[in-house]
């Protein structure tokens, strides 16, 4: 689903067909193939009043890069992908001064990796259940981001087999206590 308002977002913003993306190849030979769409720049199209533009949290997807083109493209608010609250307190944070970056690395493998740009706008997004772990969490990247975000809403077994996503709305008390454990977080931001 996020996947799709990424792309209307593009196709809203640039008037882009499909048919201009994805071009059919020629009828016959004799014909050339359309040229290739050429991005325009940022902002140079005026919006029509819409709802603010979020880009939601995805797996393998809401990666710096992402989210630093879609804040490009007029996103307000953009996420990270899930992170699980054992696997950010684990981390040691480093900034990194050649990527103007704050990376959260366990030993070689980065974990998070937060670009001074987006600092304003990125949401952190915690996987847990555990409302200790969680508070843990949050505190970890508190003030490197613009808020945090406990996820609620992922069917995957993945989160629901450790009580996390989805699985917290069949349990509305220990989804409480997460997030009031939460609600003492405040961003620097």
């Amino acid at each position: 689903m996020a996947i799709l308002h990424f792309y209307a977002l593009y196709y809203h913003w640039h008037s882009f067909s499909p048919s201009s993306l994805f071009p059919l190849p020629p009828t016959n030979a004799s014909t050339s193939p359309p040229p290739a769409p050429q991005m325009p720049p940022p902002h140079t199209q005026q919006m029509p009043p819409s709802p603010t533009l979020y880009l939601a949290p995805m797996v393998r997807a809401s990666t710096t890069p992402l989210r630093l083109l879609s804040l490009h493209y007029g996103a307000q608010k953009v996420y990270t992908e899930e992170t699980i609250d054992r696997a950010i307190i684990a981390t040691t944070r480093t900034p990194n001064t050649t990527l103007h970056t704050i990376d959260y690395k366990k030993e070689t493998k980065l974990v998070l990796r937060i670009h001074e740009q987006e600092r304003k706008n990125v949401i952190f997004q915690i996987g847990s259940a555990d409302p200790e772990m969680a508070l843990r969490a949050a505190r970890k990247v508190q003030g490197d981001v613009a808020g945090i975000d406990l996820n609620c809403g992922c069917p995957k077994h993945f989160s629901t087999h450790g009580g996390m996503g989805s699985k917290l709305l069949t349990e509305p008390d220990k989804l409480c206590l997460v997030r009031n454990r939460n609600e003492q977080i405040e961003t620097s931001l």
